[in-house]
C-alpha cells in the first residue's frame, strides 16, 4: 500500500499539544509531539521544519498534507488547517482534512489490537462542561477507515455511558475522564484509556487511506470540523452580557 501513496505530512493542533509527523503511506517515518499550550502557531512550522531535517527529506517531495481537523480548540484548528492550507498551495499538492475523533479511535484500535466488529468511543474535554463525542466500528478489511457509527457530538460528562450504551461500545479514549473523573460513572465493562495525547501518526495513517480513496481535497476546500454552531461572541454580545450556549 504505502509503495504507491505520497510521502504525507500530518499535522494537529487540535488540543493542547502540537504535532506532526511524516509517513510514506502509512508506515510511519518520523514524528514529534510536545505540549505547548496556546503557543501553536509559533512551534507548527520550525516542528515541521526539523522533523523533514531530522527524515532527511525536502518539502518539495511532499504528496499529500493532512491535519487534525477538529473537533477541538478553535484556535488549534485554525493554525492547523491555514498551515496545512499554505504548505499544499506551496507544494500543489492536496490535503487530507481528518476528524481528530477517528485519529484517536484509529490509535487506540492499533494500540489494544482491537479485532473487526469491536465498536470504540471517543469523548473530549469540549469545556463549558461538555465533551466531544464520536463512535466508530474495527472494520473487517484490516487496511480500510473505520467505520463511523456516530458523532462528532455534544455530549454532556453524566451522559457518558448513556452515549457508550447507545451504540455498544465497549472500549472509550479522550481526555474528558481526565478532566470530568467519577462525573462521567464509567461502567467497569468499559475498556478506557484517559489520554490528551495527540496522535499525528494514526491522522497520516488516515488520510493514506483517504488519499486511495480518493478522498483528499485541495486546499482552498480544507476547513475545521465545528461542532458547537457559535465559536465566538462579538464585543457587542459580550458588552450586553450574552453567553455561548
Amino acid at each position: 500500500m504505502s509503495g504507491s501513496l505520497p510521502l504525507i505530512l500530518a499535522l494537529d493542533t487540535a488540543q493542547e499539544d502540537c504535532a506532526a509527523a511524516l509517513l510514506k503511506g502509512t508506515e510511519l517515518i518520523a514524528s514529534r509531539v510536545e505540549t505547548v499550550g496556546s503557543r501553536h502557531s509559533e512551534l507548527i512550522l520550525p516542528m515541521v521544519r526539523d522533523l523533514l531535517a531530522e527524515a532527511g527529506v525536502d518539502k518539495t517531495r511532499l504528496g499529500l498534507i493532512a491535519f487534525g481537523a477538529g473537533p477541538g480548540s478553535f484556535t488549534g484548528l485554525r493554525v492547523a488547517c491555514g498551515v496545512a492550507q499554505g504548505l499544499a498551495w506551496a507544494l500543489e499538492c492536496m490535503t487530507a482534512p481528518v476528524s481528530s475523533l477517528e485519529a484517536q479511535a484509529e490509535w487506540l484500535k492499533d494500540e489494544e489490537h482491537l479485532p473487526a466488529g469491536e465498536v470504540v468511543a471517543v469523548l473530549n474535554d469540549a469545556r463549558m462542561h461538555e465533551c466531544y463525542g464520536g463512535v466508530w466500528r474495527v472494520p473487517e478489511n484490516p487496511d480500510a477507515r473505520l467505520e463511523r457509527v456516530a458523532g462528532p457530538e455534544i455530549v454532556a460528562p453524566a451522559d457518558a455511558m448513556k452515549f457508550l450504551s447507545a451504540y455498544g461500545a465497549r472500549h472509550l479514549v479522550g481526555s474528558a475522564e481526565l478532566v470530568y473523573g467519577d462525573e462521567m460513572a464509567l461502567d467497569d465493562a468499559v475498556c478506557h484509556v484517559a489520554s490528551r495525547s495527540s496522535r499525528p501518526e494514526a491522522i497520516g495513517r488516515i488520510a493514506a487511506r483517504m488519499s486511495a480513496a480518493g478522498e483528499v481535497v485541495s486546499p482552498e476546500l480544507a476547513a475545521p470540523v465545528y461542532v458547537r454552531n457559535r465559536v465566538a461572541l462579538t464585543m457587542a454580545e459580550r458588552a450586553r452580557g450574552e453567553r455561548l450556549q
